[in-house]
């Protein structure tokens, strides 16, 4: 019965120290970019994604930085439950969807002042035909008529693995990001949302939910821990 005692105690105490955790960032960088205004920078409004009633695109890239958390994701014990991009819904018309890429690596330095369709930065073109021409899918949502200051979020597909590799490649403050685009072709399916200069409180945000399971030495220091008790225990008795 002791030894059971001693194993529960054991085990309660691991389980409270790998609880998990939640991290949330604000954008640091976000602006939208159209293939009808090619060169032109849109960095200081909404931010806007979907079909325009010409056919063309609107498009919008997001950039957080994860430096700090360096420790954490450098720490082998760490496990990425799952990380959730969140966006708040500004202007919107007609119901719509949009898929979130992350941006090939090789694009990182794109300037949020002088992104636009055509270039990263000026005199710099993408390293693709477009920011999204070579980037993997990360997940999307969905939105509906006139939801103006509602929350879209959407959780990134990936194992741990995976999203630690996404974050600790973040951990530059002039990363490459995300690339928010229209997942249709339908024409005036737009949504506007939150940029970080219209918004300090509802700007784009990414939440890390993560776990930073224990090393073996500290679960065995824990073990001796108990069982110095339990004989302080019998001792006094």
């Amino acid at each position: 019965m002791k030894k059971v005692l001693v194993l529960l105690m054991v085990v309660c105490g691991v389980a409270a120290l790998a609880s998990a955790d939640i991290i949330s960032l604000t954008t640091t960088g976000d602006a939208m970019i159209t293939d009808y205004t090619p060169d032109g920078n849109i960095s200081t409004s909404y931010n806007s994604i979907g079909v325009v009633n010409e056919g063309s695109q609107r498009r919008t890239v997001v950039r957080f930085d994860t430096s700090s958390m360096s420790t954490i994701l450098s720490n082998p014990n760490t496990t990425i439950n799952s990380v959730t991009m969140k966006l708040t819904g500004g202007p919107a018309t007609f119901t719509g969807a949009a898929v979130v890429l992350s941006i090939a690596t090789k694009n990182a330095g794109w300037v949020e002042s002088q992104v636009t369709w055509n270039s990263r930065s000026t005199g710099t073109s993408w390293a693709g035909s477009s920011p999204g021409s070579e980037s993997t899918n990360l997940g999307g949502f969905s939105w509906t008529t006139g939801q103006s200051g509602v929350e879209y979020s959407t959780t990134f597909s990936g194992t741990s693995a995976e999203l630690l590799g996404l974050l600790s490649s973040w951990t530059s403050s002039t990363n490459a990001g995300l690339l928010v685009l229209p997942a249709q072709t339908t024409r005036d399916q737009i949504l506007g949302f939150q940029s970080k200069e219209t918004s300090t409180t509802a700007a784009p945000t990414l939440v890390v939910d993560y776990t930073v399971v224990p090393e073996p030495a500290t679960i065995g220091l824990l073990g001796f821990g108990v069982v110095g008790m339990l004989i302080k225990r019998r001792r006094v008795r």
